[in-house]
C-alpha cells in the first residue's frame, strides 16, 4: 500500500506524460484554423447558403482527449459535422453529400485534397500534407439538424441527450439514394455524448466547466482527471496493438472509462477504479435470441458500441487481453519503488515520452538540490514531495 506522498509524486509523474502524449498548442491550434477555414468556404458557397451550413468538431477534439501518434509521420485526424438546417423537402441523403462533396470539388484549396473522389461511407474526408505539424486528415460528415438544435446545444443545464441527436449520411443505408425523410436517415449523437463525457468530466470541478459547447476546447484549459486518463488508456492501447484493426475502439475506452470514473481528484486513484473495473462494466443481453456482450451508448442506449464483437469476436479477445494487460501496468506504477514505477510509466505512454517525463524529474531534482528545498520521497524520487534533505554545504560549516 502507497502512502499519500508516494501517490502524489506518481500523480505529478502522469500527468507530466500526459502532456507527452497530448497533441502541441501548434498541432491544436493548426487543425482548429483548419476546420474554421472550411466552415467558413462551405458557409460562404452559394449553393449552400440558403441551408447555414456550420462545421463543428465531434470526437476526441471536442472531448479534450486527442493525443499524438506513435509514429511522427502518421496522421492526426479531426472528425467534423457540418450540419444543415431546412434543406430541401427533396433532398435524399445522397443529395445531401454530393452537394457538400461538390461544392469542396469546385474549390482549387481543396479539390486536389479530397482522399476519395466518391467520398466515403459517411463522411468527405480531406488530406493535409503541408509540413511535419501539418500532417493530418479532416473526415467532414454531412448533417441535419432541427432548427432550435444550437439553441438547445447552448443551453448548459440541457440534459435530454437524446433530443440532441442529428440525421446523417451513410451510403449502406437503404434508401440512400431515395427518402427524402431525414427522420428516416441513420442517426449519431456525438454532441450529446459531450454533453454526457463533460458532466462525467465535473466530478471533481468545483467552478463549472462550460466549454461543452464550445467547438473545441482552447489549449492550455484546465484538463480533468477523466481526460487525462483517457488519454493514457489510449495511448496504451496504440502502443500494444501497433496499429491493429481489431484494438479496442476509443469510444468504447471512453465510455467504459467516463463510467467507472467515480471523481476521483488523483490521476493514479482514477486510473487504478477505471482499470479494475472497466470489464466489469460490459454488460451481457438478449440480442435476436443470442446473448452478446453489450456497451449501450449513454445517450442511445438501443445502440451498441461493442456490435461488431459478434461478427469479429476477436476484438472482444483483443478488449479483454488489453484490459489485463493494463490492469497490470498500473499496478506497476503503484508498486512503492521507482523501477515499477518506469517500467509501468514506459508501458503506459511509451519509452520516448517515459525518458522526457523523468529527464523532466531530474531537472526538477537538481533544481531543489540547488535551492535547498529538495525532499525525499518514499518511491525513490527526489522532488517536492517527502523529507527535506539539507542543502550540500562546501564550506565545512
Amino acid at each position: 500500500m502507497i502512502n499519500e506522498g508516494q501517490k502524489q509524486q506518481i500523480n505529478d509523474v502522469l500527468r507530466k506524460a500526459v502532456q507527452e502524449i497530448s497533441i502541441s498548442e501548434s498541432q491544436h491550434e493548426t487543425l482548429v484554423r483548419s476546420y474554421e477555414a472550411v466552415g467558413n468556404f462551405l458557409a460562404d458557397n452559394d449553393a449552400l447558403k440558403p441551408y447555414h451550413p456550420e462545421i463543428h468538431p465531434q470526437g476526441s477534439i471536442r472531448l479534450g482527449t486527442a493525443i499524438k501518434p506513435i509514429a511522427e509521420e502518421d496522421d492526426l485526424d479531426i472528425d467534423l459535422v457540418c450540419e444543415f438546417k431546412n434543406i430541401p423537402s427533396t433532398w435524399t441523403q445522397k443529395n445531401l453529400k454530393d452537394a457538400v462533396g461538390d461544392c469542396l470539388k469546385g474549390s482549387k484549396r481543396y479539390n486536389d485534397m479530397i482522399e476519395k473522389r466518391d467520398g466515403g461511407k459517411r463522411c468527405w474526408t480531406l488530406l493535409y500534407r503541408e509540413g511535419s505539424e501539418s500532417r493530418y486528415h479532416m473526415d467532414i460528415l454531412p448533417a441535419v439538424v432541427a432548427e432550435n438544435y444550437g439553441m438547445l446545444l447552448e443551453r448548459f443545464d440541457y440534459k435530454d441527450y437524446g433530443q440532441l441527436a442529428i440525421s446523417i449520411t451513410d451510403k449502406t443505408w437503404p434508401n440512400y439514394t431515395t427518402d427524402t425523410n431525414h427522420a428516416d436517415w441513420p442517426h449519431s449523437n456525438p454532441f450529446g455524448y459531450a454533453k454526457w463525457f463533460k458532466e462525467r468530466c465535473q466530478k471533481t470541478i468545483l467552478k463549472a466547466v462550460r466549454d461543452s459547447v464550445e467547438s473545441a476546447p482552447k489549449y492550455g484549459a484546465s484538463q480533468s482527471v477523466l481526460q487525462n486518463a483517457v488519454k493514457i488508456l489510449k495511448r496504451h492501447r496504440d502502443l500494444m496493438f501497433d496499429g491493429d484493426d481489431d484494438k479496442p475502439i476509443s469510444i468504447i475506452i471512453t465510455t467504459l472509462a467516463a463510467k467507472a470514473y467515480d471523481g476521483e481528484a488523483n490521476l493514479y486513484d482514477a486510473l487504478s477504479r477505471i482499470v479494475s473495473i472497466m470489464p466489469n462494466l460490459v454488460e451481457e443481453r438478449m440480442v435476436n435470441g443470442r446473448l452478446v456482450k453489450y456497451i449501450p451508448n449513454p445517450v442511445d442506449p438501443a445502440e451498441n458500441f461493442a456490435d461488431k464483437w459478434v461478427a469479429e469476436p476477436r476484438k472482444q479477445e483483443m478488449f479483454y487481453k488489453w484490459a489485463e494487460a493494463i490492469r497490470a501496468e498500473v499496478a506497476h506504477i503503484g508498486s512503492g519503488d521507482m523501477r515499477g514505477l518506469q517500467v509501468g510509466l514506459e508501458a503506459l505512454c511509451g519509452e520516448r515520452a517515459s525518458k522526457r517525463v523523468f529527464e523532466a524529474v531530474g531537472r526538477e531534482t537538481k533544481q531543489n538540490r540547488d535551492n535547498g528545498a529538495l525532499k525525499v520521497g518514499a518511491t525513490g524520487l527526489l522532488g517536492g514531495v517527502g523529507t527535506k534533505v539539507a542543502a550540500h554545504n562546501f564550506f565545512g560549516k
